[in-house]
This record gives C-alpha cells, structure tokens and sequence, in this order.
C-alpha cells in the first residue's frame, strides 16, 4: 500500500511539475550563455499572440506602444523566455538588455 500511494505522489509530483513547465517549446534556440542557467518560473506572462522566443524585459510589442512583451513579473534587465499559450520563464540578468542590442525575438504574431 505505501508502494502505490508512493507512486500516485510520484506522478502528482511530475504532472504538476509538467504544468508549470514554461516555454517547453523545442524549437526555440537558446543562445549558448542561457544554458547553463535555470529558467523559472516566477509568475511572468508573455502578451497574448508572443511568438515564442527569447526577450529582454525591455522589449516591447510591435507596433510601438503597444506595451512590453513581458506583461506580469517584468524586470527590464533580465531575458525571459516566452512560450505559446503566455507561459514564460525567467533566466535573470543579462547585460545586453536595456542597450540597442537588446534581445528581442520576433515580436507578436502577424505583425510583421
């Protein structure tokens, strides 16, 4: 009996693990100074139609004004990680955020 009920917390453990997975898209390149670090989840969302990709805090929806990529849990120094559906994650700090050469994917869908 404690076998099955180890093995039912088991699998609670992984599915809720599953959920709160972000970005779990495979086909978004993270560049190679991103992969040694954790991704949290921390509570950010993407804005509805983010193309799933990598982005500065900073980055904003095109066309201008249409507010920051990034639209709960923003930092404007750190590079999150947008999936589809608004999930996202958080890798932290990165000196190229908040400069010109600000990591910025491709933006919203249809915009471009």
């Amino acid at each position: 009996m404690q076998f099955r009920a180890l093995l039912i917390l088991a699998m609670a453990s992984l599915a809720v693990a599953a959920a709160v997975e972000p970005a779990a898209e495979r086909d978004i390149a993270v560049p190679a100074e991103l992969v040694g670090r954790a991704c949290v989840a921390n509570g950010c969302k993407c804005a509805s139609g983010t193309i799933p990709g990598i982005y500065c805090g900073s980055c904003l929806r095109p066309p201008v004004g249409n507010g920051a990529v990034i639209t709960a849990k923003l930092n404007v120094h750190h590079v999150y990680q947008c999936g589809s559906g608004g999930s996202c994650c958080d890798y932290g700090t990165a000196s190229d955020c908040m400069t010109p050469h600000a990591r910025c994917a491709s933006g919203i869908a249809g915009s471009g």
